[in-house]
């Protein structure tokens, strides 16, 4: 192994190790980057978290018109608190789960 003044190697003895040293590197980085986005697929889910009408209207960029479309034709579950109309997270992914396709996947 041949070193420089300022303590870095230059070249090895063995070209293989540079290559195994790298290969090593990257297996690493790949390793991390896997840990973080298995922590960010994995997110508690509350099933009987409930959300109001513009809240799915945002989160999953529909229209009212869509959201009562939904309701009338069964697809999706809803809940009458007082005036208000909520869905459950559960209901929400048996709905949005199914539908293939279309703006509210």
């Amino acid at each position: 192994m041949i070193v420089n003044k300022d303590t870095r190697v230059s070249s090895f003895n063995n070209p293989f190790e540079l290559i195994d040293r790298r290969l090593i590197q990257i297996e690493e980085v790949l390793a991390l980057m896997l840990e973080e986005q298995k922590a960010r697929k994995v997110k508690p889910v509350n099933p009987n978290k409930r959300f109001t009408r513009k809240e799915v209207k945002e989160l999953y960029s529909i229209s009212y018109a869509t959201i009562h479309n939904l309701i009338n034709k069964g697809l999706l579950e809803s809940q009458k608190i007082g005036r208000k109309t909520v869905f459950t997270q559960g209901a929400l992914n048996n709905c949005f789960d199914k539908k293939k396709g279309g703006a509210y996947v």
